[in-house]
């Protein structure tokens, strides 16, 4: 029997993102780059989390492969403005993205000069694997929120989120 947690669904943008929540933990699938119309329903969706959750909250953001084109000047400032914003409620930021290539290192590049431009209260930082983001999620929402989860169950939760990308590709 596989281990099983609730995840529950946010907030969506068809063919741009979903968005997920599991204890303090926002999962946001991005199937496509941002857009200030889809960043919106976004933001909106962190202020009802923010509002409902107790305590600082974690993130993790997963670029889905396939989309060639990276967030126009005006959504990356729209990003940079909300991390800082919501740096204050924020423990800690993972960003998967997968693959290597141009594409990778493009986006590994967006999302370090957004952090850089947007808020420094909470650590990011990019992985290439789930697994390597439930082995360090963890410690890192302990130390800045002082709320436990376990790298198990946030492995679960991501496999879960992950297939329902899979779900919304097919």
């Amino acid at each position: 029997m596989r281990p099983w947690v609730e995840v529950s669904p946010l907030s969506a943008v068809p063919g741009i993102y979903s968005a997920f929540l599991w204890n303090n933990v926002g999962f946001t699938l991005w199937f496509g780059p941002a857009t200030l119309e889809s960043l919106r329903s976004y933001e909106a969706a962190c202020r009802d989390c923010i509002a409902a959750q107790p305590g600082k909250l974690s993130s993790v953001h997963i670029l889905v492969p396939g989309s060639s084109q990276l967030p126009s000047p005006e959504v990356r400032a729209k990003l940079a403005e909300l991390t800082r914003e919501f740096g204050h409620t924020s423990a800690a930021m993972a960003v998967m993205i997968p693959g290597n290539g141009f594409w990778a290192s493009a986006l590994r590049g967006l999302v370090t000069a957004i952090h850089l431009v947007g808020s420094r209260e909470y650590e990011t930082k990019i992985f290439g694997t789930i697994e390597e983001i439930a082995a360090w999620l963890p410690e890192a929402q302990r130390k800045r929120s002082g709320i436990e989860i376990s790298s198990a169950q946030l492995l679960t939760a991501l496999r879960q989120v992950l297939r329902e990308a899979e779900s919304v590709a097919a």
